[in-house]
């Protein structure tokens, strides 16, 4: 006969070992879920980064549109400021620019270096003195206004040097 205690016992061992194969195949799942999990945290971070790359090149591609917009509004405004000087000989192959007369909107008359000028700089020429250019030997010698531009360290010496005044010394010609 048999035994019910023995048919229960296999019958619980039957029960047991069906449990540990379905946690066997649980774990195996469970490794595959992991590997699987895995790869797409993988997955979410090269996203993760690839967008930060991009928001990194936005704000460069941002930042030198700003660049570009501020060295146009530059531009604009020196094309604004330049047509306001005239280029002017004042003798003795010395050239400055000279606010025109239209355009001085309460400015006071000044020259500004042309060399500065041509790297769309606007430096007003300062005075520094008056050379008497054979002053004491021809009363028809010319004088000339002396200027300094302290940006690019120029100096210039406007007006005519009269090179045909001969000197009281065995007549000789003046430079």
């Amino acid at each position: 006969m048999v035994d019910m205690a023995s048919i229960g016992a296999a019958v619980s061992s039957l029960k047991t070992a069906t449990d540990i194969t379905k946690t066997i195949i649980d774990i195996s799942k469970s490794d595959e879920i992991q590997a699987k999990v895995a790869e797409l945290n993988a997955e979410i971070l090269s996203a993760q980064s690839s967008a930060l790359a991009a928001n990194a090149d936005q704000f460069a591609l941002l930042e030198r549109v700003r660049e570009l917009e501020g060295r146009i509004a530059q531009i604009e405004s020196w094309e604004t400021e330049k047509k306001r000087y005239q280029l002017t000989d004042f003798g003795g192959n010395t050239f400055a620019y000279v606010l025109i007369e239209d355009a001085k909107n309460g400015e006071p008359d000044h020259r500004i270096c042309a060399s500065c000028y041509q790297r769309e700089k606007k430096l007003i020429l300062q005075f520094v003195d008056v050379n008497a250019f054979n002053q004491d030997m021809d009363v028809n010698a010319f004088n000339q206004d002396m200027y300094a531009c302290h940006a690019c360290e120029t100096d210039f010496k406007f007006g005519q040097r009269n090179r045909s005044v001969p000197s009281n010394q065995g007549g000789s010609w003046m430079d």
